[in-house]
């Protein structure tokens, strides 16, 4: 395969092939100097090379954790070996995130640059999932909503000031009161069959 011939979008920013001349517009359109247009392509060429050479999937490495890891694994023919400094890094980081912004408007699937944080569970609910997968084998969707449940129960609780363990069938009945003036018939339904679940573990459980 022969090389790439550059061409120019104008007199100093210099791009290689289509997709870099769609972006390198988008980018000026945007008011980055040019001067930041050529950082920024430095450090996406590397990065593109890098993905080739692992036999990588550039899309699926536009991610902030995709991008650590090709700056923790890069080294420049100037660096001897060393790692990139901290400032270059962060250079690299805009770069390769600005990159997918632009290809994301060009219509490019890619993943979510930063995953949302799963919030972690309180300590009785993340011991009530394990109970009913190994328990009751309950599908993801019955899980996710049996958790929904035990943490609104929980919440109401907790907003009376009384700890699950002298929970009351008054207690109950106010969470199942209030959940009639906000949801369909049927999802009340549901969500008492959910409730009875999280009342038989914290019954067995003690």
């Amino acid at each position: 395969m022969g090389e790439t011939r550059p061409y120019f979008v104008n007199k100093r920013v210099q791009v290689i092939d289509p997709r870099e001349r769609q972006i390198v517009g988008l980018w000026r359109k945007g008011h980055l100097s040019r001067g930041t247009i050529t950082n920024y392509l430095y450090w996406v060429r590397r990065f593109r090379k890098c993905c080739e050479i692992r036999n990588l999937i550039e899309a699926e490495q536009l991610t902030v954790a995709g991008v650590e890891r090709f700056l923790r694994a890069y080294v420049g023919p100037r660096l001897k070996g060393r790692r990139s400094a901290q400032s270059s890094r962060g250079v690299a980081s805009k770069a390769l995130h600005a990159w997918a912004c632009a290809l994301r408007d060009l219509g490019t699937p890619l993943p979510q640059w930063r995953e949302k944080p799963t919030p972690q569970l309180p300590p009785l609910v993340s011991e009530y999932c394990k109970y009913r997968r190994l328990h009751n084998g309950v599908s993801d969707g019955t899980l996710i909503r049996d958790i929904e449940t035990a943490r609104g129960f929980l919440l109401q609780l907790r907003s009376r000031t009384k700890p699950v363990e002298r929970t009351t069938l008054n207690d109950v009945d106010a969470f199942v009161r209030n959940l009639s003036t906000r949801l369909a018939k049927r999802t009340v339904a549901d969500t008492c069959s959910s409730l009875r679940a999280f009342l038989r573990f914290l019954h067995i459980t003690g």
